[in-house]
């Protein structure tokens, strides 16, 4: 018998698919159908809102009461707005599973999501950390692209990564989490609409990623996406999300003071000098917000993200966040056409435009 986990064996436990939201009422239904799909049978289901002012929680609570299949659900809501990552610590809080499989609200899980992913936990011998997979992009009901679980140069050594400052060694809207990433540490700090960096890096801290190439989840792109939309045009918006990092990266410097017996003294030292690179760089693109802001001072901020590595590891990533100044939609055009060129020219796979059934 192994050990018990919530009143369950880890043979087959109690494993809990938790499906956050916050202004998604267009989506909700397809993300809440998704989650009441799941195969995986000891499933608790939680649909957690994050103090939504449309019609999410209402939706939420329908569908839930209208409900008849196998899995336990529960409905919350939190009292005010708390961002992502206290939203994830407040869903958590309420949770039993051994494991976490975390959903967005304008996202879809496949029906075999979370059964796939218990298998490659259960293969692996159930080791704390994150399991990941791929997923499939989709706009407009057209996809425009299948993505496998991420690699890198590190995976497998994943605190070498990050020491190499390789971030994001998993795809957030993949991941399923397991208990330890959040009771072997402090509750995540608040204030933040960032909860993947800090939880990846916990992950890395205390056991393995377990990638799975499938594409477990439908992902939409839309321009009302929770990680878009912060333009030089919206400074108060993209302070948010310049705020949103500095407080994510603080908290992974706790993480790692808490941990750092635990690892290598000259990599924990390292990793330390890259997150306090990344919130001195974030902290120096903060935008005045009573201003106009002019081209010149665009052209500034745009070139200071291309020459700073601790925005982002590679250029591509650092032109993206560049190009993220002009507005949703020349951003994600012009990366669907890049990927689309590259995979045309290596010989690879395009983006596919076909319809998304």
């Amino acid at each position: 018998m192994i050990e018990t986990v919530a009143g369950a064996t880890l043979e087959r436990p109690l494993i809990t698919f938790a499906l956050f939201a916050f202004n998604q009422e267009k989506y909700i239904s397809e993300a809440v159908e998704g989650a009441f799909s799941q195969t995986y049978e000891r499933l608790e289901i939680i649909l957690s809102d994050d103090c939504s002012s449309d019609r999410t929680f209402e939706i939420m609570q329908e569908m839930a009461a209208e409900y008849k299949g196998p899995h336990r659900v529960l409905v919350r809501r939190n009292t005010f707005n708390l961002g992502t990552a206290l939203h994830a610590q407040s869903a958590f809080s309420q949770s039993s599973g051994a494991l976490l499989v975390v959903a967005a609200g304008d996202d879809i899980s496949a029906p075999e999501r979370v059964e796939v992913m218990f298998q490659a936990w259960a293969k692996a011998g159930f080791p704390e950390g994150v399991i990941h997979s791929g997923r499939k992009v989709f706009r407009d009901g057209l996809v425009l692209d299948v993505i496998p679980a991420i690699r890198t140069p590190y995976t497998g050594r994943e605190l070498e990564g990050y020491a190499k400052s390789f971030w994001l060694p998993a795809a957030a809207p993949t991941c399923a989490y397991t208990r330890g990433v959040f009771e072997r540490f402090p509750p995540l700090m608040g204030g933040s609409i960032i909860e993947d960096v800090p939880l990846l890096f916990r992950a890395a801290l205390i056991g393995k990623y377990i990638s799975i190439d499938s594409a477990l989840v439908r992902q939409r792109l839309h321009e009302d996406n929770r990680g878009t939309r912060y333009i030089i045009s919206r400074p108060g918006r993209w302070n948010y999300f310049m705020l949103s990092k500095i407080i994510a990266f603080r908290n992974m410097q706790s993480d790692l003071n808490e941990r750092n017996a635990d690892i290598d003294e000259r990599t924990a030292r390292r990793i330390e000098v890259n997150i306090l690179s990344v919130i001195k760089s974030s902290s120096k693109l903060l935008l005045p917000e009573f201003r106009r802001i002019g081209l010149m001072s665009k052209t500034v901020i745009m070139f200071k993200m291309l020459a700073s590595p601790s925005v982002a590891r590679t250029v591509r990533y650092r032109l993206e966040y560049a190009l993220s100044f002009f507005g949703f939609g020349i951003h994600i055009a012009l990366k669907s056409y890049v990927r689309g060129f590259i995979g045309g020219f290596s010989g690879g796979k395009s983006a596919i435009r076909e319809k998304d059934s």
